[in-house]
């Protein structure tokens, strides 16, 4: 296969994008390469067309959207969340063969299916218990190398802990594993499981692991973003206190690692951690949207649960625990549970009376709509949008290598953002970047690379690299 390139069917795809309804697709790199190297190999191409091949309609919106590739068994996929024509599925895929092609590599692009467990479609409410952890997120792995974002910017021993933990919560003897990875999933070899999750949260998450058992027994682990992930289990065999407590030993396996840890009742399948805090009953108040606000719980919880593991910080807050079990099980980590765990993990959600006299006694430690606004305001005064180029340059190993450049409100370019112009959006209307487009577009057409925008993180830009 190694002389014969990299082979695509633009038919083919556009046979299955239409009958998938003419919006979405996704796409599989099939290849003898390392799979980890191929789908580097595709970002690379993917990064190369975005840069040299105009997919913008005549509003200036872009046609075709592009996800970053994602792990599969079978090879990296990428995932068109929309395409608005045949011409143009076909020319962007011819011209990734293309770069993959000038790479070296080799072998062939598809259509894919994505193959799912029984529990997404159509969506069922089905009880589990989940446990749900908080992880310390570490600000200098905020950016990766190549400036983007990292959305999952954990330190690289507590990231591994994690992979260990999800592959042995989930792989339990006979059954089916699933694996997820961003808007892709299939049926996977279990043995596959330890080297496809560690290399899926290396580029991002969402990751996911799902093994289903004989009799509806369900084990699912997500590794979500900002730090953030659960794991969920059903077994109808077990009572829920039992499914409860074994589930509140990974927050004690774990609590010298974590910022905070919660136990409930909750419904398969939990798409992230909105799911599992405001999907099923008792859910927050108001309109609270956890991944615009990482790290409230820091210092805040959700809300009264029947097993939390709780820091310093938050029993400086001085909720009333006298009437809970709090055992110290790490330093500074306490686990705080009901002294009544059925009320909380029997056959019905904890009941009104339960939860009004666990939310007084737990007080102002618990996120209302004033912390989560204070919260969104930070954030927001912290970031921004700024217009920003792709520019290459080729290193003393004759590699290729990119940096990133922000525009200046004098039209000149800078690697610093400190410098850059910025635009305080949370979500840019597309009149502007349609604006911005045109206006950096004029009169450099020569050198001009394509626009991209993005939110960037409350913290200092990465310092310019040096050739190599």
């Amino acid at each position: 296969m190694a002389d014969e390139g990299v082979q695509v069917s633009t038919s083919a795809l556009v046979q299955k994008w239409r009958a998938l309804g003419g919006e979405s697709l996704l796409i599989l790199f099939k290849t003898p390469q390392d799979h980890a190297q191929a789908m580097a190999a595709l970002q690379r191409a993917i990064e190369a067309v975005d840069r040299s091949l105009d997919t913008r309609g005549p509003d200036g919106a872009p046609q075709i959207g592009p996800s970053l590739p994602e792990a599969s068994p079978r090879g990296p996929v990428v995932y068109l969340s929309f395409c608005d024509s045949a011409s143009i599925l076909k020319r962007w895929v011819t011209a990734i063969a293309g770069e993959l092609e000038a790479q070296g590599s080799s072998g062939r692009l598809t259509a894919v299916l994505p193959e799912y467990t029984g529990y997404e479609r159509p969506l069922r409410l089905v009880d589990c218990i989940t446990v749900g952890l908080v992880l310390p997120t570490n600000e200098t792995v905020v950016y990766r190398p190549d400036g983007t974002m990292n959305a999952w910017p954990v330190d690289e021993d507590v990231t591994t802990q994690l992979v260990d933990e999800v592959v042995e919560f989930c792989l339990r003897g006979t059954g089916e594993t699933f694996f997820a990875h961003g808007m892709s999933q299939f049926r996977i070899d279990p043995a596959d499981a330890p080297r496809l999750v560690s290399q899926a949260i290396g580029r991002g998450p969402p990751v996911s692991l799902t093994w289903l058992g004989t009799d509806d027994v369900v084990r699912s682990a997500q590794l979500d973003y900002n730090g953030r992930a659960h794991f969920e289990w059903r077994d109808e065999s077990l009572p829920g206190t039992d499914l409860a407590e074994d589930l509140s030993q990974i927050l004690v396996k774990h609590a010298d690692r974590l910022e905070y840890g919660l136990v409930r009742q909750s419904w398969l399948l939990a798409a992230g951690w909105d799911d599992v805090v405001n999907r099923r009953p008792p859910r927050l108040p108001g309109d609270i949207y956890y991944r615009r606000t990482p790290h409230l719980e820091r210092t805040l919880v959700p809300d009264a649960y029947g097993i939390q593991l709780l820091t310093r910080a938050h029993l400086d807050r001085q909720p009333d625990l006298s009437d809970w079990r709090v055992e110290e099980v790490a330093p500074g980590r306490y686990l705080v549970t009901a002294k009544q765990l059925n009320a909380w993990f029997g056959p019905r959600e904890p009941n009104d009376a339960t939860l009004e006299k666990a939310r007084h006694e737990f007080g102002s430690l618990i996120i209302d709509e004033e912390d989560h606004k204070r919260a969104l305001a930070e954030a927001q005064a912290r970031c921004g949008w700024f217009i920003s180029r792709s520019v290459g340059r080729r290193g003393q190993d004759g590699g290729m290598y990119w940096d990133y450049e922000y525009h200046r409100r004098d039209g000149t370019w800078t690697s610093d953002r400190v410098d850059a112009e910025s635009f305080p959006h949370e979500q840019p209307p597309m009149d502007l970047v349609i604006e911005l487009r045109k206006k950096i577009d004029e009169g450099i057409k020569a050198l001009w690379l394509p626009l991209t925008s993005g939110d960037v993180a409350p913290m200092p830009p990465p310092e310019p690299r040096e050739d190599v």
